[in-house]
């Protein structure tokens, strides 16, 4: 790390700064409070953007694809999460087996979405081939790619938000692979992919990609 980085993380808006070593404390310090401005208007940005709770249990709601679905509880038989209509129905013995079954119906859902999106972008936009495609809960992050492997991990929250949103962390972990930082020619090939691509941004609040 060459820079001090400060990033906003929800849902709180927890502030949290990494610095390269021998960085003084009292350097960081001022740094933090120069970008204070900055701090309280991301801060605003996740409190104004912010996602009404998803609310598992039964009859309540949870957010799919941007939409919202009625949830519905079934007792007992294998834990397993569907959807009818719009509803989101979620079965198992107890509530340790039905977030089992939300955990997987999310994993499900992102990577039936992403493949066909992956595949079509990967031609267009003449990057390689992923190594892996791993789906997985990740706290601050919305996708990672590792440039080194050729891995790509896409956060299962996504499932949450509409499919233009995770197209567009799609695209962005792909122009990981031409490159690996976030300089002048990744953002030129995302542009190039998606014009919108700020707006679409603007979608999934101030978790890192």
């Amino acid at each position: 790390m060459r820079n001090i980085r400060l990033r906003i993380v929800p849902p709180e808006g927890e502030v949290r700064v990494s610095a390269p070593l021998g960085v003084p404390p009292e350097r960081i310090s001022r740094f933090v409070r120069e970008q204070r401005p900055w701090i309280d208007r991301k801060r605003d940005e996740l409190r104004g953007a912010g996602l009404e709770a998803d609310r598992f249990e039964d009859g309540g709601r949870a957010r799919l694809w941007g939409g919202w679905c009625d949830v519905e509880h079934r007792q007992g038989g294998r834990a397993r999460a569907w959807v009818a209509g719009h509803r989101l129905i979620i079965a198992g013995s107890d509530d340790a087996a039905r977030e089992r079954a939300i955990a997987r119906f999310r994993r499900r859902e992102v990577e039936r979405v992403s493949r066909p999106l992956l595949d079509s972008w990967v031609a267009v936009m003449g990057v390689p081939r992923p190594a892996a495609v791993r789906y997985r809960a990740m706290r601050t992050r919305w996708g990672s790619c590792n440039h080194r492997t050729g891995a790509i991990t896409l956060n299962t929250a996504l499932v949450r938000f509409p499919v233009a949103a995770l197209e567009y962390v799609v695209v962005h972990e792909l122009a990981h692979l031409k490159h690996a930082d976030h300089g002048q020619g990744f953002w030129s090939l995302v542009a190039a992919a998606l014009p919108d691509h700020v707006e679409r941004r603007k979608r999934l609040g101030t978790y890192t990609i």
